[in-house]
C-alpha cells in the first residue's frame, strides 16, 4: 500500500512534469529508486526530502505531513514549471525562447533605466515568424 509521503512524492513529480528518470537525475537517484519511493518500497527519508527541497523548492512540511503549499516560494514553483516546460521543447524552440528572453531583458533594462517605451511590434513579428515556420513545415508540433 502506498503511504502519504510516497503519494505526495508522485504528485510533486507530476506537478513538475518530469519522468521518474528526469526527476531522479537532478537529485542523483536512479529511476528504479524513484519507483521504489513512489510505491513505498523504500522510505522517503530526511536526506532525500532535503535534496527535494533544495533542488525543486518543495515545502518539506508538505512532503512529510501534507501541511502547507507544495512549494515554499511560489516563484520557485514558477521556475520549476518553466524549466520543466523548456526541457520538453525541441532544441530549435529552446533557442527561440532564449533569444526572446534576452530581447525582453534588454527591453526591460532600457525601459527601466532610460524610460524608453517597449516596442510593441518586434515580439509580434518574431512570434509571427515562428508561427509561419510551423505552418510551412519547418517544425512539427507533436502532441
Amino acid at each position: 500500500m502506498v503511504n502519504d509521503r510516497s503519494r505526495r512524492l508522485f504528485e510533486l513529480r507530476k506537478a513538475l512534469c518530469l519522468t521518474q528518470k528526469e526527476f531522479g537525475e537532478k537529485i542523483h537517484i536512479s529511476k528504479g529508486y524513484i519507483t521504489s519511493l513512489e510505491k513505498s518500497r523504500q522510505p522517503l527519508n530526511d536526506r532525500i526530502i532535503k535534496l527535494l527541497a533544495d533542488t525543486y523548492g518543495v515545502n518539506d512540511e508538505w512532503l512529510k505531513y501534507g501541511r502547507g503549499a507544495m512549494f515554499l516560494d511560489p516563484e520557485k514553483g514558477k521556475i520549476a514549471d518553466i524549466i520543466s516546460i523548456f526541457n520538453q521543447l525541441n532544441p530549435d524552440f529552446q533557442n527561440f525562447i532564449i533569444t526572446q528572453m534576452k530581447n525582453l531583458l534588454k527591453m526591460n533594462h532600457n525601459y527601466r533605466n532610460e524610460a524608453i517605451p517597449v516596442p510593441k511590434d518586434k515580439p509580434k513579428k518574431d512570434l509571427k515568424k515562428g508561427l509561419s515556420d510551423i505552418k510551412n513545415g519547418r517544425y512539427k508540433i507533436i502532441g
